[in-house]
Protein backbone atom coordinates (compact mmCIF):
# COMPACT_ATOMS: atom_id res chain seq x y z
CA UNK A 1 0.00 0.00 0.00
CA UNK A 2 1.06 3.48 -0.44
CA UNK A 3 0.23 6.96 0.65
CA UNK A 4 -1.83 8.99 -2.39
CA UNK A 5 -2.81 12.23 -0.43
CA UNK A 6 -5.15 14.03 1.61
CA UNK A 7 -8.10 16.65 1.05
CA UNK A 8 -8.73 18.77 4.29
CA UNK A 9 -12.13 20.61 4.13
CA UNK A 10 -12.22 23.59 5.21
CA UNK A 11 -14.82 26.85 5.96
CA UNK A 12 -13.55 29.05 3.78
CA UNK A 13 -11.14 28.67 0.69
CA UNK A 14 -10.10 32.08 -0.25
CA UNK A 15 -8.97 32.70 3.62
CA UNK A 16 -7.36 29.07 3.59
CA UNK A 17 -5.21 29.84 0.21
CA UNK A 18 -3.99 32.94 1.64
CA UNK A 19 -2.80 30.78 5.13
CA UNK A 20 -1.09 28.12 2.33
CA UNK A 21 -0.13 30.23 -0.25
CA UNK A 22 1.84 33.50 2.23
CA UNK A 23 1.85 31.83 5.04
CA UNK A 24 3.19 28.35 4.38
CA UNK A 25 4.32 28.62 0.85
CA UNK A 26 2.61 26.11 -0.60
CA UNK A 27 2.26 26.40 -4.59
CA UNK A 28 -0.85 25.96 -6.48
CA UNK A 29 -1.58 23.22 -8.54
CA UNK A 30 -4.70 21.99 -9.81
CA UNK A 31 -8.14 23.39 -9.32
CA UNK A 32 -11.69 22.71 -9.57
CA UNK A 33 -14.26 25.52 -9.03
CA UNK A 34 -17.53 23.23 -9.00
CA UNK A 35 -16.61 21.85 -5.75
CA UNK A 36 -14.45 24.62 -4.39
CA UNK A 37 -11.04 22.59 -4.19
CA UNK A 38 -7.45 23.86 -4.62
CA UNK A 39 -4.90 21.32 -4.92
CA UNK A 40 -0.81 21.77 -4.11
CA UNK A 41 2.56 21.06 -5.70
CA UNK A 42 3.85 18.11 -3.17
CA UNK A 43 6.12 15.09 -4.25
CA UNK A 44 5.92 13.38 -6.85
CA UNK A 45 2.48 10.64 -6.85
CA UNK A 46 1.15 12.86 -3.67
CA UNK A 47 -1.10 15.28 -3.30
CA UNK A 48 -2.33 17.88 -0.18
CA UNK A 49 -5.29 19.84 -1.28
CA UNK A 50 -8.24 21.84 0.73
CA UNK A 51 -11.71 22.52 -0.51
CA UNK A 52 -14.95 23.38 1.26
CA UNK A 53 -18.09 21.51 1.88
CA UNK A 54 -20.63 19.80 0.37
CA UNK A 55 -18.51 19.38 -2.26
CA UNK A 56 -15.67 18.63 -0.44
CA UNK A 57 -14.87 16.24 1.91
CA UNK A 58 -11.84 14.64 4.11
CA UNK A 59 -9.86 12.43 2.79
CA UNK A 60 -7.22 10.48 3.20
CA UNK A 61 -6.05 8.90 -0.45
CA UNK A 62 -4.15 4.91 -0.85
CA UNK A 63 -2.79 3.48 -3.83
CA UNK A 64 -2.69 -0.58 -3.58
CA UNK A 65 -1.26 -3.10 -6.67
CA UNK A 66 -4.00 -5.67 -5.86
CA UNK A 67 -7.10 -5.10 -4.41
CA UNK A 68 -8.35 -7.91 -4.64
CA UNK A 69 -5.41 -9.30 -2.75
CA UNK A 70 -5.25 -6.35 -0.03
CA UNK A 71 -9.06 -7.18 0.55
CA UNK A 72 -8.08 -10.65 1.58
Amino acid sequence: MKFGGITHSVSDLEKSRMFYEKVLGFERGSAYEPTRWQAYKMQDDVFFAIGEPPGSTDEISFTVSDIELFWE
